[in-house]
């Protein structure tokens, strides 16, 4: 039962997010199969990575504690930057094996958004792995992480009556489920779509192996720098408050580099300025029917998420939770709702943020009418 659960609850978000992020490629949408196909070899290269830094660690001796032991505090925190980069530079890497093997000399890789999508739908897939194998951790333990210990010493409380321990199954389904669905989720996202990037430069334009190893760079620098507060704060250096701007600023990098790649598509036609209650210019009927899909999908998940987001404290209450426990829950539903919002509320023409008006009848940019 557990493990179903930790199945469903880290393979869900993913999957919903790639058919939103294939919805985001506005002029040739790349075909369903092969995104999917993406998406499962990612899965597979997630726990193949775990297992890479895993033995990184083992063999180098370079988890916290053996750090802590051979060289003492100050020593530790100076070589933790490069341990926790040797780690996401492997995890980066193995996720663009992945989209290059299976896409490169693909006829449907014609487009710079391309590279970004594929590497979105990688990463989507590494995402779900890792976050079920991080969601077991909190409700069983594990192995020691990085840090040197385990996510979680379960067993705190007695069995609940389907044959959960009830702290151990808050931490894995309230805690660490929901905040590695937007935040590390979308982060792998970030990351990798900045790479994917790089890739279709060195595909379609023929750039320099150079353009992909910056890319590779950023994205591995990106990872690192939002996974190395956490090992700071357990070693007494608070830290904390530079994962968000780190996330921002990869999540904004990525929405900069998207939009370029969608304005450079040879796909595209720009649709001209008409007047009030005109349908939208030579885009026609599919520039309408993007913008009713965005319109649409704007009202729907945002309700369900402040729905959420208002019902989870007092059911959590309701549940005997503490404060402390319901934060992260909502501290995840808040980030999803904004998280969703900068990405989807774009104009289907374009790619410009439409602000924060809700009934709009042209975007203020390309001046695109939506009836």
């Amino acid at each position: 039962m557990i493990v179903f659960l930790a199945l469903l609850t880290s393979l869900t978000p993913p999957l919903l997010w790639l058919g939103f992020f294939r919805s985001q490629d506005l002029y040739e949408p790349e075909p369903g199969p092969l995104l999917l196909q993406v998406f499962l070899w990612g899965m597979v290269a997630g726990p193949w990575a775990y297992g890479m830094n895993t033995l990184l660690l083992q063999v180098g001796a370079l988890s916290l504690d053996s750090l802590l032991s051979a060289y003492g505090r100050g020593a530790s925190l100076a070589l933790l930057p490069v341990v926790v980069g040797l780690a996401a530079l492997n995890e980066e890497v193995v996720k663009y094996v992945v989209v290059s093997s299976r896409t490169r000399a693909d006829a449907n890789f014609n487009e710079p958004v391309d590279g970004m999508v594929y590497m979105a739908a990688a990463a989507l897939g590494f995402a779900a792995s890792e976050n079920f194998i991080y969601t077991c951790q909190a409700y069983f333990g594990g192995p020691p992480t990085l840090a040197g210990e385990t996510t979680l010493a379960s067993g705190a409380s007695g069995l609940g009556p389907i044959g959960m321990d009830a702290r151990a199954a808050v931490q894995a389904f309230w805690v660490v489920a929901p905040l590695r669905a937007v935040l590390s989720t979308i982060g792998h996202v970030a990351w990798s779509g900045i790479l994917g990037y790089a890739l279709s430069r060195q595909v379609l334009e023929r750039a320099p192996d150079r353009v992909l190893l910056r890319g590779i760079g950023a994205a591995a620098g990106l990872h690192a720098a939002y996974d190395l507060p956490g090992f700071y704060q357990r070693c007494g250096v608070d830290v904390g408050w530079v994962l968000g701007p780190v996330w921002i600023l990869g999540v904004a990098w990525y929405i900069a580099l998207f939009g370029r790649s969608l304005a450079a598509s040879p796909f595209r036609r720009v649709p001209s300025a008409t007047g009030p209650g005109q349908p939208p210019g030579p885009a026609g009927s599919r520039t309408w029917l993007r913008w009713r899909g965005t319109s649409s999908r704007q009202a729907v998940v945002m309700a369900i998420l402040l729905a959420l987001l208002v019902l989870c404290v007092p059911a959590g209450a309701a549940a005997g939770l503490a404060p402390s426990e319901i934060a992260p829950l909502a501290l995840a539903l808040s980030v999803a709702l904004v998280s969703f919002s900068w990405l989807n509320w774009r104009c289907p023409a374009c790619y410009r943020h439409l602000g924060f008006v809700l009934r709009l009848r042209a975007c203020a940019g390309c001046k695109t009418t939506f009836g």
